[in-house]
C-alpha cells in the first residue's frame, strides 16, 4: 500500500461512557468511526466496537454511520470495553475485510475464527502496520498488548486515536514517531483511577507539545481538569462528537 496523506478524515465517537445527544445510548467502552479520504476514495476504518452491538449499532444508525460499509477493524486490545460488539458485527457485515488486532489472546480465539471463517482476513500487528493510504496501525507499545492508529495528514500533522492508552500518552506519542507535530490527539488517557496530579501533569505535556485538540474520551476522567489546563485545545468527547479534520 503506498504511503500517502489522507486529504480529508471524517471522525465520530459512536460509543463512549457520556454521549453529546440525548438520544445516544453510553455504555462504558469505546467505538470511534473514522473515514479517511484519500485521491477522491472514501476508506471505512471502525476503531474498536464498544462492549455490546446493540449500543454500537443504535448509535451508528442515530448518528448517519452505515455499519456496512467498514471493511477495516481495529481492536487496539481485548478487553470487553473494546472488542465486545465485534463477534455480532462480523456476522451481520454484508462485505469481509480486514480486523487488525494486537494479539490472539486465548479467550478471544472464537472471535477471530469466527472472523476467518466469516471471510475476514485477521492481521495482527507487530509494527507500523498500513490500514488504509495514510493510516496505521502500531505498537504493541511497550508491554500493553495494546496497538493505536497514526493518521498522517495532508498538512503535514498528525491524528493520533488510542484505545485507552495502558502505556502513557508520552510514550505512545514517542512510539508514533514522524515529526511530532498532531492535529489531534483522541482516546483513553487510562486516569481515570489517578488523582488530578497525574491529570494536569498530562495536560501540561499536551499544552506544550505542538498539539492543536486534545479529546480526551473513554477512560480518561477529570475531564474539568483537562478542559481548564488545556484551554482552547480541549475538545468535548462523548459518544456523537464529530471532528473534521484537513
Amino acid at each position: 500500500m503506498p504511503s500517502r496523506s489522507v486529504d480529508e478524515l471524517e471522525i465520530v465517537v459512536l460509543v463512549d461512557k457520556v454521549a453529546r445527544e440525548p438520544a445516544l445510548t453510553t455504555g462504558y467502552g469505546l467505538s470511534i468511526y473514522l473515514e479517511p479520504r484519500v485521491g477522491g476514495k472514501n476508506y471505512h476504518i471502525l476503531f474498536d466496537t464498544g462492549p455490546s452491538y446493540e449500543i454500537l449499532h443504535r448509535n451508528a444508525e442515530l448518528l448517519g454511520v452505515d455499519l456496512g460499509k467498514i471493511d477495516r477493524i481495529v481492536i487496539s486490545h481485548f478487553h470487553r470495553d473494546h472488542y465486545g460488539a465485534l463477534p455480532e458485527l462480523l456476522e451481520r457485515a454484508p462485505r469481509q475485510g480486514t480486523v487488525f488486532v494486537p494479539e490472539e489472546p486465548w479467550f478471544a480465539v472464537h472471535v477471530l475464527k469466527k472472523a476467518r471463517r466469516l471471510g475476514w482476513r485477521v492481521a495482527r500487528v507487530q509494527t507500523s502496520t498500513p490500514v488504509a493510504p495514510g493510516v496505521y496501525a502500531f505498537g504493541p507499545v511497550a508491554r500493553s498488548l495494546e496497538i493505536s492508529l497514526k493518521i498522517v495528514l495532508r498538512n503535514g500533522r498528525q491524528a493520533l486515536i488510542v484505545g485507552c492508552g495502558h502505556a502513557g500518552i508520552p510514550i505512545i506519542l514517542r512510539w508514533a514517531g514522524g515529526k511530532g507535530e498532531y492535529e489531534l490527539v483522541a482516546g483513553g488517557f487510562h486516569l481515570k483511577e489517578e488523582d488530578e496530579d497525574s491529570a494536569e501533569k498530562l495536560g501540561e505535556i499536551l499544552s506544550t507539545i505542538n498539539v492543536v485538540k486534545v479529546m480526551p474520551l473513554h477512560c480518561s476522567g477529570h475531564e474539568d481538569t483537562f478542559r481548564k489546563v488545556l484551554g482552547e485545545k480541549f475538545v468535548e468527547g462523548g459518544a456523537g462528537a464529530k471532528l473534521t479534520l484537513l
